[in-house]
């Protein structure tokens, strides 16, 4: 599904006629906002990184949702401090390996006008009409 699919199918759902360019933008923030309500109640899709700590504090990757468990070198589970919603407080300073909860299909777009609508949208298929009656609904 590509993001010019998102804005005729959104766009028709909702009735509008006009310039595609004046909703395009908007479109692209919705599909952001849309996609992080979807990945909320789809299946999670689990990430599993080697992040090393700044001190003991450890920030989390762009796409981060919500964490699942942080281990050692050894694969034991280790205990944390959420200090911030992308921030974990450790022990000690180190390598850890993370698996967290990530948006769907690391897709994030950034609004504005050179956007390419001919690039796809990776979400799960199930999810697709989903997505497209959101961003309409916005």
């Amino acid at each position: 599904m590509t993001i010019q699919y998102v804005i005729d199918e959104a766009l028709s759902l909702a009735d509008e006629v006009g310039n595609e360019a004046d909703y395009k933008e908007k479109i692209v923030r919705a599909i952001n906002h849309v996609q992080a309500k979807i990945s909320k109640f789809a299946k999670p899709i689990k990430k599993y990184v080697n992040l090393e700590t700044e001190n003991d504090i450890l920030t989390m990757p762009e796409d981060f949702l919500s964490l699942v468990e942080v281990t050692d070198a050894n694969g034991d589970l280790l205990a944390y401090d959420k200090i911030d919603v992308n921030k974990i407080k450790l022990e000690s300073y180190g390598t850890y390996r993370v698996c967290y909860n990530t948006l769907l299909k690391d897709f994030i777009i950034e609004p504005n006008s050179d956007i390419d609508t001919a690039q796809e949208i990776g979400i799960e298929p199930i999810a697709e009409q989903c997505l497209i009656y959101g961003v309409a609904a916005e």
